[in-house]
């Protein structure tokens, strides 16, 4: 990243901070409670920017779908977690993000194995992508050794796809988005 690019991201995150100190005095001192709940709202959208904006000082890969400015997953370079909580469902305030009860109801996509390129296939000893699974034994569980998606619980994390971009140069996973 280019010094210019970096400080003017640097910039943009001081402005983002900056603007969080008008919004919390306003959720403090609000004269309404829709006023209050606007600031709310707002500092959450500030937030949200604030962790963009350090993702991509950082260099993590969080990206921004260029058509519809939103993030979005690139499985081989920062796939989904599940994290506990699935936060980004509660920060999505467009609705895009539907609610779920369970990690197991998320559905962003679903993995395949092209098993020409996998080791484990290749009868070499590999279980990376089966140990990292969020849903092991569910979504990727194994046969004599070797991965196999279950195509009705794989959500579409990706995680399975960046393991395994880690150790094999030709990647033997993939996620497509669903839909």
């Amino acid at each position: 990243m280019s010094p210019l690019v970096q400080m003017g991201i640097q910039g943009a995150l001081v402005v983002l901070v900056v603007l969080i100190i008008p919004c919390a005095y306003r959720v403090w001192m609000g004269p309404a409670a829709a006023d209050r709940l606007q600031a709310i709202d707002t500092i959450t959208t500030l937030l949200i920017g604030i962790i963009i904006v350090l993702a991509l000082l950082q260099g993590v890969g969080m990206f921004m779908d260029v058509a519809i400015g939103t993030p979005v997953i690139k499985p081989k370079e920062s796939p989904c977690v599940l994290c506990n909580g699935l936060l980004c469902i509660e920060a999505c305030k467009d609705g895009a993000l539907k609610p779920v009860d369970t990690v197991t109801q998320v559905k962003m996509g679903i993995a395949r194995i092209n098993k020409s390129q996998c080791f484990a296939w290749d009868d070499q000893d590999c279980h990376l992508c089966y140990i990292k699974c969020p849903l092991q034994d569910e979504a990727l569980y194994q046969e004599d050794g070797k991965p196999v998606i279950n195509e009705e619980k794989c959500v579409g994390c990706g995680i399975c796809e960046y393991v395994c971009s880690t150790i094999n140069s030709t990647c033997a996973i993939k996620t497509l988005p669903q839909g």
